[in-house]
């Protein structure tokens, strides 16, 4: 009996550019490359705004001596305008670290602020990637993150470098977490090291104290962002799931809000004495502006002049907040529709 003929052998040449194109990090790799060159202009900038308190004339960044007071008092400590609102020990070690290494140069230290946005990039474009499944969604939600204009201001100012440190250490903990579900990996070192990235990103910035509800609702969902994803389950055992997930996450929060409140006194310090219902009168246009820039990032600013909502009105409150319950209802709509949904609401 004939058989068929064998298929002509692939030459070398063609089959590297295979490889090549199917490498893991190719598509991370043009992300870095795209956003470098957007921000080629950045490590060239000087210091701006409190730059010049924070950096070149702090002398609490100068010396590893100093490191116990990070931990003790508020970054604003015997500055020129002390005002205790933040409790943020590992961004005093990120400026002690940058000060050893380049002084006042300010080229040096807006090299590592963009390597930070680089590497927040690399992390999205992979926690992109467990939701979707697929190169080109994660390397499309890279390039957004990376070069979405509202970057430009935690990028090439020194002092905005929290978010910055924040975000990197955030996602890495998101990642690690995510890692720890993974089949055949010790979880407990991996989830260990989720929750030293955590300590630290919310040491770094308090906006990430929001992870333990992220990780939460991770679990409620389904673990979408999981190679493995939990059996059909009642909404009770999924909430008592969702609850044990989070709980490390939740303990951690809790004694990062204990070394907080012991180092500032409080929560934070009220900078203008306002009533909670002009408060919550003018939170909805204030939330609706930031999803505006978000959504269509022009007229941006380094500072922004809201006025107070002191009255009840269409135009101030009840607008906004029929803007913002609908775009609440269409990210609860791409939750249930599709990963990539659920990764657009996170």
């Amino acid at each position: 009996m004939a058989t068929a003929p064998r298929p002509a052998p692939v030459p070398p040449r063609f089959r590297g550019q295979q490889s090549v194109r199917d490498a893991p990090w190719l598509f991370p790799l043009i992300a870095v490359l795209l956003i470098a060159a957007a921000y080629a202009r950045v490590p060239l900038l000087g210091f701006v705004f409190d730059d010049d308190t924070i950096v070149k004339a702090n002398p609490y960044i100068t010396s590893f001596r100093y490191i116990p007071t990070y931990f003790t008092e508020h970054v604003w400590t015997k500055l020129m305008f002390a005002r205790n609102n933040y409790y943020r020990p590992v961004f005093l070690l990120w400026l002690l670290g940058n000060y050893k290494e380049f002084g006042t140069d300010p080229l040096g230290w807006h090299f590592t602020s963009l390597m930070l946005h680089l590497g927040s990039s690399v992390f999205l474009y992979l926690l992109a990637l467990r939701f979707t499944a697929s190169r080109f969604a994660a390397l499309a939600a890279a390039l957004v993150f990376g070069l979405h204009p509202v970057q430009v201001e935690n990028v090439a100012w020194t002092s905005a470098v929290t978010e910055l440190l924040c975000t990197f250490l955030a996602l890495a903990s998101v990642l690690c977490y995510l890692r720890s579900l993974d089949p055949g990996k010790r979880r407990a070192p991996i989830l260990a090291a989720s929750l030293f990235l955590y300590a630290l990103s919310v040491m770094a910035k308090e906006t990430a104290i929001i992870i333990p509800a992220i990780i939460f609702l991770h679990e409620w969902l389904g673990r979408p962002g999981s190679a493995v994803h939990p059996p059909a389950r009642s909404r009770g055992a999924a909430f008592a799931a969702a609850f044990r997930e989070s709980l490390p996450f939740g303990v951690v929060a809790l004694a990062y809000l204990a070394a907080r409140v012991a180092v500032l006194g409080g929560l934070g310090t009220k900078v203008a004495r306002i009533s909670m219902r002009v408060t919550l009168l003018t939170l909805p246009s204030v939330l609706q502006i930031y999803m505006i820039h978000v959504l269509w990032p022009a007229r941006l600013s380094v500072f922004y002049d809201f006025p107070y909502v002191s009255e009840f009105s269409m135009h101030s409150v009840l607008i906004p907040l029929a803007i913002l319950a609908c775009v609440a209802l269409a990210l609860g709509v791409a939750v249930r529709a599709s990963p990539a949904g659920r990764l657009s609401a996170a």
